[in-house]
């Protein structure tokens, strides 16, 4: 059983390095021929790197899920992690216990989900965000990673589109 496991880990591994440096060689090449045609390069180059993110986060979900990523628990102040991806000033947040990279990470997917015109607000123990709904399959996936990834860290998501809530501590 574990020599099974061992296995899929190394294939995963292997599919992991082939992709990205697949991702790799075809930005470069955009870059390379970007000189000449800017605006077909700027689209790939945009699409590429939106794959890219996509890819990273599914295999860092797969991670988590399979335990393989180990959850750290670090003090983590949520309205200043938010306010620091999405750009705003910070509101003060008490600190409560988690992973910061994952709790980071579900907010850049948040905020790749609602596109165009946003708010965020934060609370003592509740950070609410304002947008458009998601519109494909990828932004609804994005939703999906953030509340797999915030539910390892025991942090609750409500999704009520166009308004995600995430809620921690005593709510």
């Amino acid at each position: 059983m574990k020599e099974k496991r061992l296995v899929k880990e190394v294939e995963l591994y292997r599919l992991k390095h082939d992709t990205f440096s697949l991702l790799f060689k075809i930005k470069s090449s955009l870059e390379i021929l970007g000189t000449q045609e800017k605006e077909f390069s700027t689209i790939a180059l945009e699409s590429l790197s939106e794959l890219e993110k996509l890819l990273d986060r599914l295999f860092l979900l797969d991670k988590v899920l399979r335990g393989e990523y180990r959850i750290r628990k670090e003090p983590l102040y949520p309205c200043s992690l938010a306010a620091q991806v999405f750009c705003v000033n910070p509101s003060p947040s008490e600190p409560m216990e988690g992973d910061n990279f994952l709790f980071t990470k579900a907010l850049e997917a948040i905020k790749d989900t609602l596109k165009g015109e946003w708010r965020l607000r934060c609370s003592q123990n509740s950070l609410i965000l304002e947008g458009s709904n998601p519109n494909s399959e990828i932004e609804s996936f994005y939703v999906n990673f953030c509340l797999l990834l915030l539910s390892k860290i025991n942090v609750n998501l409500q999704v009520r589109l166009p308004k995600i809530e995430i809620r921690w501590g005593k709510c």
